[in-house]
Order: structure tokens, then sequence, then C-alpha cells
């Protein structure tokens, strides 16, 4: 089933307007402008909390790369599907690394968690993004379905560890009656 559906978004979904964007939305410094308007409005608007927030993004990145790609990747040691399958639509190169689970899948989903849970209008943006780049993964051809599945939910898992750890020194803004009734 995992190739079957590595194979439906490869090749079946494969169009003019994919084959632009997925390298774009795979590739983190496309992201900076996104990473560097989201640190300005954190500090901006609240800067202590901002700024702690901001710091525990990245203590929380370099515990789930960490987990993913040292302890994770190396105990599966799954093969790429752009190493092991014939036929792959591959549009940016093909690594060498482990496939399983996808490192762009943990760490932007523990990036959109952590902002998620302490900006909830942020929330679904976060998530669209981060399951932007899981998907553009698969599309690429650089990993199965089941490797950003599950990615994405040891990235949540890893967010939500470090969103629950900080609770009380961090607090998670909620929109009041007041702010819902001035829109």
């Amino acid at each position: 089933m995992d190739i079957t559906l590595f194979y439906a978004v490869n090749q079946s979904l494969s169009n003019s307007f994919f084959d632009w964007l997925m390298p774009i939305a795979s590739n983190y410094r496309a992201w900076s402008p996104v990473g560097i308007a989201l640190i300005a409005y954190l500090v901006w608007k609240e800067p202590k909390r901002g700024i702690l927030i901001i710091l525990l993004l990245l203590t929380a990145v370099a515990v789930s790369d960490l987990i993913n790609h040292r302890l994770l990747k190396e105990l599966f040691a799954r093969i790429r599907p752009c190493n092991a399958l014939p036929d792959v639509n591959i549009l940016t190169g093909c690594s060498g690394s482990y496939s399983f689970p996808s490192s762009h899948a943990v760490n932007s989903f523990t990036i959109a968690v952590v902002i998620g849970l302490f900006e909830r209008k942020l929330l679904i943006a976060a998530i669209l993004a981060a399951a932007t780049v899981a998907f553009s993964r698969v599309y690429l051809g650089v990993h199965y379905p089941s490797d950003v599945i599950v990615g994405a939910l040891v990235g949540s898992g890893i967010g939500y560890l470090a969103y629950r750890m900080t609770l009380g020194k961090i607090e998670p803004k909620e929109e009041t009656e007041k702010e819902l009734t001035a829109k």
C-alpha cells in the first residue's frame, strides 16, 4: 500500500505546477522569509514571550532532529524510494541517507505544533505549511507516505511535549472575548 500511494503521489499527480512548487516547499531556505516574519511578529507583539517561544522552537527542533536523525533513522534504516524503486520521478536529487521517518516532516511538524499551540490563530496555517513540506517529500520521490506520516506524528509529539514542558513559563495566547468582539 505504501508503494502504491508513493507512486500515486510521485507519478500520478505529476504536473508542471507541482514540479515547480514542491522543490520550493521542500527547501528550508525558501521558508526563511516566513520564519523571519514570524520572529518579527512574535517579538514585536510581546518581546519577552516572543523570545522565549523562539528559544523553545530552536531547542525543540534541535531535539527533534537529533532524535530522528541519530536514533530513529538509524534504528529503522529504510532505504529511500528513489534508491529502492524503479521509475521514480526525482526532481531534486536523491540522498543516500535513510528514509524513515522524514526529518523534514518531523522538524516541520515540531515547529507547526509549537507555534500553533502558543499562537492559536496560526495553528491551521502552521499545520498546512508543515503538511505541504511533508507532501513535497513524497512528490519529489525521496520519501514514502509512511515516512512523512510517522514523521508528522513524531514531530507533533515532540512539539506538544515542548509546549507542555513550558506551560507556566510561557502562556498560550488565546483570543479573549474582548479581542473577538473587536473583530
